[in-house]
């Protein structure tokens, strides 16, 4: 058996994988007792990590420490250690030396989880690295006189050749040689980032493989030719790269690569023929043995996968590319690709087309672009030789904006589910065996038959599953009818899609900044969600529209196109004057001017086998003020009925009610509870009218309207509604297939 140990260490990886997807959760970071948000905690720590971050206007310390001592809570003496790593954040300027123990006190916050689809899981990320929490408005009491001398000196070094770099280079470029060389990627201006990311090539601005064979390998050699004997230059080179890696913060991918080339050296040292994929096992197993929630950090993910491509795929597929320049340039990109798209698609639900041929042009003057930088970095007086990374990071940056205007920049087909990534594995894995059969070194019997297998296709059968996996990856499986009602804090937001039709009805929230970019757009991305074929408003209060502005400035950007937008008929006077805000924003919609209409009552729109009834506002509703004329829809399918409210309330209730008396509307499915659970809204006469199987209640955590309020509760209650509230639950996603229908939240 060929890499026996490799194989081991593979099929281990691979049964922890299992289990996450089986069960959902690994065991990582964090404590039973957690303090409560906001407790006043002192403890004492080591200080292992700090760096200064510019938040809006104010400059701040965050001091990472480990080894942690919680002494007391809100007064209270609970004397205990703490396994996880906590981020202390502090207006005050003094540093503690790296090493040092410290005594502090602040607010203890927890980092948020994610409550939507698609939306960025923060406490997961820290978990991933070993960081449970935070301290806010920390005060640091006392600070040790012992400290490491080896990190406070690498730390110095660091932030010295970081100020030498501004010194050096354009504000912009420095940044990015920061983080290139030195791991520090908090002065990244975040457009670059943007930018770099939507064009496949944010993986320049970390420390990777990239460093350690320069600096490693380029000293093993340079030892190596002055006659230095193989261990002492292996060791050399090793202890180099592990200074190196501790200075520049030792990320997932850096100590992946420093621990690969370790393996390398020792296989030196013991006259052992060195394999990569060995080594990448080996790696992937002692990194999960310290920490199993790594399998949930991308960077991990990626950084694994991509040395799969080109150990398992770039050999299968190379062929005969030294005899095909072009051949031999973009293999290395797609195999890379091929073996990373499931993860790609699970993590970011979409890929840039264009990210192989652009990495084509961009890696190969990467060496170029580190050699130079480091030298101007190390060596006084020679700032004048910083001229060509200045000129080839501008180049990368006129390169992305070029390929990101050109058309189908960027493939979004959704988030894949856990069966579909297995099937496209299964198929990659067979394809590449087949490859081998047809190309390698296998018996004339072997060849013979993969050569025939090729000829039934008439093709090379190797691409065709190799396709064949990409489109599973790429399906969705449209749904006749689903409603999610996205947490956004205190505001509405809900999406409805129709078979391929999908409507968004409201989007904001007073509590939470920029919805749409966070909330909303991640869960259309995730959803493989490109097209809206409607927006609908109810009134043109912020926490109803302020991701709907959002959307209408940047959504094209992102790729998602708004078809028309819904405003609620209220006549033209108070349209000018109420509306005025929206129609502007749809006239200067990114994509292009949004055609705007409007509905009031008695109008329906119809999607397939699914009516939009608008029952309010009619023309009795002149004189009411936002929240009552909000436009109110009932939704039918089949059977199904489900009623979205607004924020209508007293007056406004009872013109609706009114109306779906009128109508003979009673008994439905689901009810969208009005104005986030107001005492003044869904009243008792309204209740037993309508007795909703099911009310979902969207509003904020902690709310200072103190919503939902107790006298809804009570009334939903005694109605036999069952209760849904969006602090609880997170999302509240409902699907409906001919008589039936499932709810299911996004929190367990």
């Amino acid at each position: 058996m060929k890499r026996p140990l490799g194989a081991i260490a593979m099929g281990v990886v691979i049964a922890i994988m299992g289990w996450l997807a089986l069960v959902g959760s690994l065991p990582g970071a964090g404590w039973e007792d957690e303090p409560p948000e906001a407790a006043e905690l002192l403890l004492s720590g080591r200080v292992y990590d700090v760096q200064t971050k510019q938040i809006y206007d104010t400059s701040q310390l965050w001091i990472y420490m480990d080894s942690i001592t919680v002494h007391s809570m809100n007064a209270s003496l609970v004397e205990a250690d703490i396994s996880y790593h906590m981020i202390c954040i502090t207006d005050s300027g003094q540093r503690p030396p790296i090493g040092s123990r410290i005594q502090i006190t602040g607010q203890f916050e927890p980092f948020s989880n994610a409550t939507n689809p698609g939306q960025f899981d923060l406490a997961q990320y820290y978990e991933t690295l070993g960081i449970g929490g935070r301290l806010k408005k920390a005060q640091i009491l006392a600070v040790s006189k012992e400290f490491s001398m080896v990190k406070e000196k690498l730390f110095k070094l660091r932030e010295y050749w970081k100020e030498y770099l501004f010194e050096c280079f354009p504000e912009k470029e420095a940044s990015i040689l920061s983080a290139m060389l030195l791991g520090d990627k908090s002065g990244v201006d975040s457009e670059i980032k943007e930018l770099y990311q939507d064009n496949g090539i944010v993986h320049i601005l970390s420390i990777s493989g990239l460093h350690i064979t320069l600096i490693g390998m380029s000293l093993y050699r340079l030892l190596r030719r002055m006659g230095c004997p193989v261990p002492i230059a292996a060791i050399l080179g090793g202890l180099l790269l592990g200074l190196y890696g501790v200075m520049t913060g030792l990320g997932v991918s850096s100590i992946r690569a420093i621990g690969m080339y370790l393996i390398r050296m020792l296989g030196e040292i013991l006259g052992r023929t060195y394999d990569m994929m060995t080594a990448l096992g080996v790696m992937a197993l002692v990194m999960l043995a310290g920490r199993t929630a790594y399998l949930n950090n991308g960077g991990f993910l990626l950084s694994f996968g991509s040395i799969c491509g080109i150990g398992l795929v770039l050999p299968r597929l190379e062929g005969d590319a030294e005899k095909n320049p072009v051949k031999k340039a973009i293999m290395p990109g797609l195999s890379i690709t091929l073996f990373t798209l499931p993860i790609q698609l699970k993590l970011y639900y979409e890929i840039p087309v264009y990210s192989i041929f652009l990495n084509m042009l961009v890696l190969p003057f990467m060496g170029t672009v580190m050699v130079v930088g480091m030298a101007v970095m190390m060596i006084p007086g020679i700032q004048w030789a910083g001229l060509p990374d200045v000129l080839i990071l501008r180049g990368y940056e006129w390169l992305c904006t070029l390929f990101g205007s050109l058309p189908g920049h960027t493939w979004n087909p959704g988030a894949p589910d856990t069966w579909q990534i297995v099937v496209y594995y299964v198929l990659l894995l067979l394809a590449l065996q087949i490859r081998k059969l047809a190309t390698g070194r296998d018996s004339g019997e072997a060849r013979a038959s993969a050569n025939r297998l090729q000829k039934v296709v008439k093709w090379r059968s190797e691409w065709i599953l190799i396709i064949a996996g990409i489109v599973i990856l790429s399906i969705q499986f449209p749904k006749e009818l689903s409603v999610t009602f996205l947490d956004v804090g205190q505001g509405d937001c809900i999406c409805v899609r129709t078979g391929e039709e999908t409507y968004l009805f409201d989007c904001g929230s007073s509590s939470e900044r920029n919805v749409a970019e966070n909330i909303l757009i991640p869960y259309l991305k995730q959803e493989g969600i490109k097209h809206l074929d409607a927006v609908f408003v109810s009134h043109p209060d912020n926490d109803h529209i302020s991701g709907i502005l959002e959307l209408l400035e940047n959504g094209y950007e992102e790729g998602i196109e708004v078809e028309r937008l819904i405003l609620p008929d209220i006549g033209e006077k108070r349209r000018e004057e109420e509306l005025k805000e929206l129609l502007l924003a749809a006239e200067q919609a990114t994509g292009g001017s949004v055609p705007v209409a409007f509905m009031g009552k008695g109008a329906v729109w119809q999607s397939r086998k699914v009516s939009f009834i608008c029952l309010h506002p009619g023309s009795e509703s002149a004189d009411l003020d936002t929240n009552a004329y909000s436009q109110c829809f009932l939704i039918k399918y089949g059977k199904f009925t489900m009623l979205l409210t607004g924020d209508v309330e007293e007056d406004g209730e009872k013109q609706l009610l009114e109306t779906l008396t009128e109508m003979g509307v009673k008994d439905i499915s689901l009810l969208k509870a009005a104005h986030h659970g107001s005492r003044y809204s869904t009243s008792q006469e309204f209740l037993e009218r309508l007795s909703p199987t099911v009310a979902v209640i969207s509003c904020g955590r902690d709310n200072s309207y103190g919503h939902p309020h107790e006298e809804v509760l009570e009334r939903l209650e005694q109605a036999g509604t069952i209760i849904y509230m969006t602090p609880r639950t997170g999302a509240v996603e409902m699907d409906v297939s001919g008589e039936k229908w499932e709810i299911k939240t996004y929190l367990k």
